[in-house]
C-alpha cells in the first residue's frame, strides 16, 4: 500500500492537521511537507499534528536522522509546535527518535492520545480526530 498524506488547516485554531497512512517514502513524505509549509492559508504561528497512526513503517534511526536533516533545509518557515500521533510500539519508538533529533529545529512531542497531544497544543483536537484512527 503506498502512502497517502492528506492534511487540513484549520485557521480558527490555528492548526495544521496532516494524516499519513500507507507505506511512507522519505522522498514523498518531504514533497509533501515543503507543500504545506509553502501553503499560503498557513501562518507561521499555527501548531501542526501529524497523525501517523496508520502508516507501515520500516524505518530506523538513520532513516529518521535523514529525514530531520533534509525537513531542516526545506524552504519555508518552521513551526512553533509539533505533535505526532502514534500508536504501536515501532511507530512510537520512531516518533520519539524524530522528537530527540529534532527538537533544535522547534518544540515536537509524541503522543499516543488524541486528548494528550491537544492538551500541550491547547486545541480540543477531538473535535477533528477520533482515538480510533
Amino acid at each position: 500500500m503506498t502512502a497517502t498524506i492528506t492534511y487540513d488547516i484549520y485557521p480558527e485554531d490555528e492548526l495544521v492537521l496532516v494524516r499519513v497512512t500507507g507505506e511512507l517514502t522519505q522522498d514523498y513524505l518531504l514533497s509533501c511537507a515543503a507543500q504545506i509549509r509553502s501553503d499560503p492559508r498557513r501562518e507561521r504561528s499555527y501548531s501542526m499534528v501529524w497523525d501517523i497512526r496508520k502508516i507501515e513503517a520500516s524505518s530506523g534511526f538513520e532513516e529518521v536522522r535523514h529525514l530531520v536533516s533534509a525537513l531542516a533545509v526545506l524552504p519555508g518557515h518552521s513551526l512553533p509546535k509539533l505533535a505526532v500521533l502514534v500508536d504501536t510500539p515501532r511507530i512510537t519508538a520512531l516518533g520519539i527518535i524524530f522528537e530527540q533529533i529534532s527538537a533544535n529545529l522547534h518544540e515536537v512531542k509524541a503522543f499516543s492520545t488524541i486528548a494528550a497531544a491537544g492538551d500541550w497544543l491547547s486545541i480540543n483536537l477531538l473535535t477533528y480526530l477520533s482515538d480510533s484512527a
